[in-house]
């Protein structure tokens, strides 16, 4: 891997003790993503104020982490964040406020966090009615029950691999998702059943959308993107040889 200069501040300052520690670690980190090994990140709500999206949406682009477990502080402060930055109050000596100027913040409906307080109107309540309507759509239609079922299931499959029951490389986990072509194929010799395949639990049969190819390199595809349009000079030739039946690049 190639060394950023993080990585070459890190190993040329930090020689003993903590800070040895840290470049051990770091070290493992590497070692164990060359090994083909998956890392999960686990984050503070605290932490969400650190834009560290910006550094972990690269990281998982290269197949750096494959996991991020957070609390809901990180969720609720990057949404309140992207709708109403701009009404935010900084406050930078908030360590000397007096009481009076304590009440004066919440009266005027700013919710203060150590330094920075939310406007109420502006993020609270405007998020408000959205996210009360989507819970109590999702609560009607029994999407929450399903997700929590679908979230027992995969642990359920999870543990069937760590015992040896599944191979790990052979697994519903390992092959998803799994295709019509695969289910009705006359040669299936997997260790699961077609069952377990294509209907995981009794729900998704009501409603099944079948994919119609395999996963292709992992995950490859989902940290790659590439537009499949019409390169636009190809466009350009099209647009000049049939001007009639051409609208906005697109023949008609």
């Amino acid at each position: 891997m190639n060394k950023g200069p993080v990585s070459q501040f890190i190993q040329h300052h930090y020689r003993h003790f903590n800070a040895a520690a840290l470049l051990d670690a770091a070290r493992g980190y590497e070692t164990h993503l060359l090994e083909g090994g998956k890392m999960m990140v686990t984050l503070a709500g605290a932490m969400s104020t650190g834009e560290l999206g910006i550094s972990l949406a690269e990281m998982i682009r290269q197949g750096k982490i494959d996991i991020i477990s957070c609390t809901g502080a990180n969720l609720e402060e990057d949404v309140m964040n992207l709708v109403a930055h701009s009404h935010y109050k900084r406050i930078p000596h908030y360590r000397d406020l007096t009481p009076q100027e304590e009440w004066d913040l919440l009266e005027n409906h700013y919710n203060r966090v150590t330094d920075t307080c939310i406007p109420e109107e502006e993020a609270f309540r405007r998020l408000q009615k959205h996210l009360v309507r989507q819970w109590k759509e999702s609560e009607a239609k029994g999407e929450l029950d399903r997700f929590i079922a679908a979230m027992i299931s995969i642990r359920h499959e999870i543990r069937q691999i760590e015992s040896g029951h599944w191979p790990a490389d052979d697994n519903p986990l390992k092959r998803a998702p799994h295709t019509q072509a695969d289910i009705v194929d006359e040669a299936w010799q997997r260790p699961y059943s077609r069952q377990q395949a294509a209907f995981p639990l009794p729900w998704v049969a009501e409603n099944k959308f079948w994919p119609s190819v395999n996963r292709v390199d992992d995950v490859y595809g989902d940290r790659h993107l590439f537009c499949s349009c019409m390169p636009v000079d190809e466009s350009d030739e099209s647009a000049e040889s049939d001007p009639v039946n051409h609208t906005s690049g697109v023949k008609t």
